[in-house]
């Protein structure tokens, strides 16, 4: 059998050219690793929905609870539009994460609006 890369010849059963490491196979090795990139993709997406999720949460139990003012919309509407951007499955929670993200913000101006009109 000859390589369809290079043209060398290689043994019969090889998976690859001894020469140029090319694959015998017709593109499952390709194809493998493809899959592999989309799942790691995913993956990071997933993370950006969560970690959205988590600054939006804690910003607007920090300005709510404690009346402490922490800007943490602002990450959380920009991990939320990573999330919306790489097409994730949890899309629902990166629109979530940026709605509470927008809340925090208003309450946190509400605060230092009401703070300085107390001085």
């Amino acid at each position: 059998m000859f390589c369809k890369n290079c043209g060398s010849e290689i043994n019969d059963d090889a998976a690859f050219c001894d020469k140029c490491g090319a694959s015998t196979k017709n593109g499952e090795i390709e194809k493998n690793v493809t899959v592999i990139y989309d799942q790691n993709i995913q993956k990071e997406a997933t993370r950006y929905a969560s970690t959205a999720l988590k600054f939006a949460l804690i910003g607007l139990l920090c300005c709510v609870c404690c009346g402490f003012p922490l800007l943490l919309g602002i990450p959380a509407i920009y991990f939320g539009s990573l999330a919306i951007k790489n097409n994730e499955s949890e899309i629902e929670k990166a629109k979530i994460s940026i709605g509470i993200g927008v809340i925090d913000i208003i309450i946190f101006i509400i605060i230092i609006i009401v703070g300085a009109a107390n001085q």
